[in-house]
């Protein structure tokens, strides 16, 4: 894949500048020991030295300043190039998180990323909340949308209030016959009737948590046991990204009490199992 480096050439002035500025830091870090130990030869050695690199310095600035406006619509030729579009989309590929969508917008479950290029920058946004960046370089903001979501992993999953939450609306559409398969897209607009509710709770969240709780082998809560398939209308599925990388398609949800005797012998055969290990 191409990088950054073969569309944009940085002015050979910027590099000889930062070389100086360390130069000149490195003179002040001594000028200040050499006032600390009195070393008035030092000192005088040093003033001198920094004069010469200040003024070098200082001549290379205008003749950055000559070219800096040239560089910078170099680079902003380059963000609104397909070159660019093409490595954002590759670059958000290479790191492994699901993400689909074309530039400069990108589903990520639960986020969505914005380039906006009219503001020079990136939003990735989880409901209401978003961050920004303005480093939109392909693979350093890959790496920054990768950060943010692995800490969204790392947070512990509310799988009890998820289930609850679940348990609480399937009564209003299974008819009454507990074990019927219902929509989980009608699942979704029964738990945010409210507008504020599904602003706060975006449905790339709710399936985002889906694909986290569809983790455990075998789901279950104060007695009942849900089960997840898919619908038979591609277009009313949710694709469930794992933490693998593998997506499964889900539409539908049931929700059935576990029989008593099942339910009896778990604790039983959960110490049974621990016995054997």
């Amino acid at each position: 894949m191409s990088g950054v480096s073969d569309f944009i050439v940085r002015p050979a002035e910027l590099e000889q500048l930062l070389k100086l500025s360390q130069k000149i830091r490195t003179g002040v870090q001594r000028l200040k020991t050499a006032s600390d130990q009195l070393n008035m030869r030092d000192y005088r050695r040093t003033i001198a030295d920094l004069e010469q690199d200040i003024g070098q310095f200082l001549g290379t600035w205008q003749e950055f300043i000559g070219v800096s406006q040239t560089f910078a619509e170099q680079m902003q030729e380059f963000l609104h190039s397909a070159d660019y579009a093409e490595q954002m989309t590759n670059a958000l590929t290479s790191v492994k998180i699901p993400c689909t969508g074309d530039f400069p917008n990108y589903d990520i479950p639960p986020f969505k990323l914005s380039i906006k290029l009219n503001q020079s920058l990136a939003k990735l946004s989880l409901g209401k909340k978003s961050s920004q960046t303005y480093a939109l370089a392909p693979i350093i903001l890959a790496d920054w949308v990768v950060e943010k979501y692995k800490a969204l992993l790392s947070r512990p999953f509310a799988q009890t209030r998820f289930c609850k939450e679940l348990l609480s609306v399937y009564p209003y559409l299974n008819q009454g016959n507990w074990g019927t398969l219902v929509p989980l897209q009608e699942v979704y607009k029964l738990l945010t009737l409210k507008t504020e509710t599904r602003q706060e709770y975006p449905e790339s969240h709710f399936i985002f948590d889906l694909g986290r709780l569809l983790e455990q082998y075998e789901i279950t809560y104060e007695g009942y046991y849900f089960d997840f398939s898919s619908h038979k209308e591609t277009k009313k599925n949710y694709t469930i990204v794992n933490q693998q990388g593998r997506e499964k398609a889900i539409g539908m949800m049931s929700i059935r009490e576990i029989p008593k005797v099942t339910q009896e012998m778990a604790p039983i055969q959960q110490e049974f199992h621990q016995e054997l290990s």
